[in-house]
């Protein structure tokens, strides 16, 4: 009744309603069937869909209802019992449109007279701080090192104290010393072995290589829960950040900027940046917004820009490639462009 009181204060007080059944968490017949009606009350104007008769609804401990695997699961039978729009689709109702055909038409509204997106729209956008406001310390218990092959590895651990994020780094230098520009590495790659014939090439040209796991990759990426059964271990933080208006790209192209201002100030020079998969959006933002802190920048596995989604809303696309409202104002692809 609370939540009627404020919703009538729009004056639509009807729009709220409360459909309870003691019992455990299941979609049991009662469920169903108050959720047809109420989708018939909104969706086809059936007045008579949905109505708070409190004895119209089947209930636990009702006489003649009892739960058995007969009422479990889809229970209206046939099919066409639970429809509440012609052939089970609300697209089948006139005037229906699909959520892309709404950010087609928004996203043409917005962006009529494109121009090029500038470092001030990508940074009001995604919330991207600028790396000289950013920090971060090495733990100093995370130092190791060992040297074989020819190469010698040290790993550090660099700390976020704004959000305490670790970002677990190694670099890889020749035994005979660096003769070029290091290499930032970064990748959703779970079986980091595929990139090893591109890596060592680098290092037989004397260049260092500098692998980081950026939040929720790699080291960090484990997650209590999976979701929705994605195969992606950084799907639920990025669904998280997204909820809060916020995104995994943005925080992470952050973590890249630390790592390229780690690499820089303990090997000299300016890295050049190599990312693939679910890593490419973080480091094209970070190498749009900071040019000075990178050489050039090589992506591979590129997902699809933000516009080609559109077009295809069939493509999965991942939560963690998403910032709330950037198509508005550009897609990540035109920062590729844009010099």
């Amino acid at each position: 009744e609370r939540a009627k009181a404020v919703y009538g204060i729009a004056g639509c007080a009807a729009a709220v309603d409360l459909q309870d059944a003691a019992g455990p968490h299941h979609w049991y017949q009662s469920n169903q069937a108050a959720t047809l009606g109420w989708m018939k009350r909104w969706m086809l104007g059936d007045a008579q869909g949905w109505t708070r008769e409190k004895g119209t609804a089947l209930r636990f401990g009702d006489a003649g209802f009892a739960v058995t695997a007969d009422n479990s699961g889809c229970a209206l039978d046939p099919a066409e019992c639970r429809w509440a729009a012609p052939g089970g689709s609300v697209l089948n109702l006139p005037g229906e449109r699909t959520i892309y055909d709404v950010f087609r038409d928004e996203r043409k509204c917005r962006r009529a007279g494109d121009r090029a997106p500038t470092v001030e729209t990508v940074r009001r956008v995604t919330g991207i701080r600028p790396v000289k406001e950013l920090a971060a310390q090495v733990c100093p218990s995370s130092h190791r090192q060992v040297s074989a092959n020819g190469v010698t590895a040290t790993r550090v651990i660099l700390q976020r104290p704004d959000d305490m994020t670790m970002i677990p780094v190694v670099t890889l230098v020749p035994d005979g010393g660096a003769k070029g520009a290091p290499v930032v590495v970064v990748s959703d790659e779970k079986r980091r072995f595929v990139q090893a014939p591109k890596l060592r090439s680098y290092l037989e040209k004397g260049r260092p290589v500098v692998v980081a796991d950026l939040r929720a990759f790699g080291e960090t990426a484990s997650s209590r829960h999976s979701f929705y059964g994605s195969s992606n271990a950084d799907e639920e933080i990025a669904v998280l950040y997204y909820a809060l208006g916020d995104s995994l790209v943005a925080r992470r192209a952050e973590d890249l900027l630390l790592v390229a201002r780690h690499v820089s100030e303990t090997l000299g020079g300016v890295p050049d940046l190599l990312a693939e998969g679910r890593a490419v959006l973080p480091a094209v933002h970070a190498h749009f917004l900071e040019r000075e802190a990178f050489g050039g920048i090589e992506i591979g596995r590129t997902p699809l820009g933000w516009s080609a989604l559109l077009e295809d809303d069939t493509a999965p696309y991942p939560f963690a490639n998403c910032i709330q409202g950037a198509l508005c104002e550009y897609d990540w692809t035109d920062l590729l462009t844009v010099r």
